[in-house]
């Protein structure tokens, strides 16, 4: 506004233009500026700010009313990798023109009339996202409002089941068989979830489960009720719709991994994990931008309603790019908690051979050499296992075995970067900017932890950091 009046004022002042004196009261704002042209600019832009939060607001209703399973008259059905449901031939197609009135619906919804319960969740779930991983909270920030409320979704069902694998008191087998049968349920429930395109419906099916898992989160974890029930409602709600149930389940079996107390042997193994944990999020990211970069346009929003299954699964090689991200994020997490994952948790992810390297470099020798064969081939798996207790028994004072874990992992995690980055170019330009900053922000992290002095318990990138990564990202591109 205050622009605006200083470019009239200087352009009547070099009279670039000029206003009628017959057509003015004569009181004049500034020396050149009359009163007219200050109020017109003002009506102007309080029309301009207010007609964007009018169709700002049309259009989060709608999102909140339609963006879940059923909507748009039932049409919005939960989606599989696999099984492909059409529309029966007895619902009719959805038009542009009924596209149109849903809009002008929701132009003039009352606010009593929406969601409210919804609402709360989102704001529930945002709250224990920013608190619990600030990375993926700022990074968040940096995608479009309509996107961020499903990644909210998703991601506080990854926070919460994390946080339910990863609490204190992993070797009380009581306490383990009930994180077990929790993560057992939550399978169920999102079966459940996703047997139905009804939400009253679905919501009737799901509410026993849902009852059941909440009182096992809020005794497993620290986590209240009310944060329980956010976010299982929420993934009822959005996640169907959008992200097909095997890379929900794929998650929940990576859980189950280190619940049933799997030991990581090879570097295989590590990748599979890495796969279960990381890169079923990943894939479950890329579909969500896949629907939502078609949402963005009329036509193509309505070919999705009446094709949803065929319309917009991402390519074979978008979905490797996508799920490699997953990989070189999670050996970045790994990497960064080596220390806190043994001492706090009694495990490492650490492959069994690079114990073996560990045991080399102990005794100074070339890995070339005749001895150092001599010594690995030497190494039975009883040695390997008792070095692998030795370190989660005492992480900290292993100075070599946490520069060598850390620089291997390192090493292992760049052809993944590699790909991630490739994969980043070929996304949808409303989402690249994000994604780039979300990879260059865990990337830092690792880099944090190889370059510290004393290994970190836990590696922390300062807020003006990450920043600075946010604005290098933008001026490069």
């Amino acid at each position: 506004m205050a622009y605006l009046w200083l470019v009239d004022h200087i352009s009547i002042k070099n009279k670039v233009w000029s206003i009628n004196q017959s057509s003015t009261i004569g009181v004049m704002v500034t020396p050149y500026l009359p009163i007219e042209e200050a109020v017109f600019f003002l009506l102007v832009n309080c029309m301009i700010v207010f007609g964007i939060l009018a169709v700002e607001r049309t259009f989060a209703a709608m999102r909140l009313m339609e963006s879940r399973v059923g909507g748009r008259g039932n049409r919005t059905k939960p989606i599989s990798k696999d099984v492909q449901p059409q529309i029966s031939s007895s619902t009719a197609k959805w038009t542009i023109t009924d596209e149109i009135l849903l809009w002008i619906k929701y132009a003039f919804l009352p606010e009593t009339l929406l969601d409210q319960e919804t609402v709360k969740d989102l704001e529930i779930v945002q709250n224990l996202i920013s608190v619990h991983s600030k990375t993926f909270s700022m990074a968040s920030m940096l995608y479009p409002q309509p996107i961020r409320e499903d990644l909210i979704a998703l991601y506080g069902f990854c926070r919460i089941t994390d946080d339910i694998v990863d609490t204190a008191s992993c070797n009380d087998e009581e306490v383990v068989k009930k994180k077990t049968n929790c993560v057992t349920l939550l399978k169920d429930y999102i079966t459940a979830c996703y047997a139905t395109s009804n939400y009253a419906a679905q919501g009737v099916c799901t509410k026993d489960l849902a009852e059941t898992i909440t009182l096992y989160i809020c005794e497993i974890s620290s986590h209240p009720q009310s944060t329980a029930q956010a976010v299982l409602r929420l993934l009822s709600a959005r996640i169907p719709r959008t992200i097909p149930m095997e890379c929900l389940l794929e998650l929940l079996d990576g859980h189950l991994w280190d619940l049933n107390g799997r030991v990581v042997i090879t570097e295989d193994q590590l990748i599979k994990y890495s796969n279960q944990v990381a890169s079923s999020v990943g894939e479950a990211c890329l579909y969500l931008m896949s629907l939502h970069d078609l949402e963005a346009s009329l036509c193509s929003c309505v070919q999705v309603v009446n094709n949803r299954h065929a319309s917009f699964k991402p390519s074979a090689d978008m979905i490797r790019h996508a799920r490699d991200m997953g990989v070189a994020l999670q050996l970045t997490n790994i990497l960064r908690d080596l220390i806190t994952d043994a001492e706090d948790l009694g495990r490492t992810y650490i492959p069994s051979p690079w114990f073996a390297l560990l045991e080399e470099k102990h005794t100074n020798c070339s890995s070339k050499s005749s001895k150092c064969e001599n010594i690995s081939q030497s190494i039975d798996d009883d040695r390997l296992e008792a070095l692998r207790n030795h370190f989660i028994a005492s992480p900290s004072s292993s100075k070599l075995a946490l520069k060598l874990f850390s620089g291997k992992l390192a090493l292992m995690s760049k052809p993944f970067t590699v790909s991630a980055e490739v994969g980043i170019k070929r996304l949808p330009k409303p989402y690249r900017f994000a994604v780039k900053c979300a990879l260059a922000m865990y990337l830092l992290i690792g880099k944090v932890v190889l370059e510290a002095e004393e290994y970190p318990r836990r590696g922390v990138v300062p807020l003006k950091d990450k920043c600075m990564l946010m604005l290098q990202c933008l001026l490069l591109g």
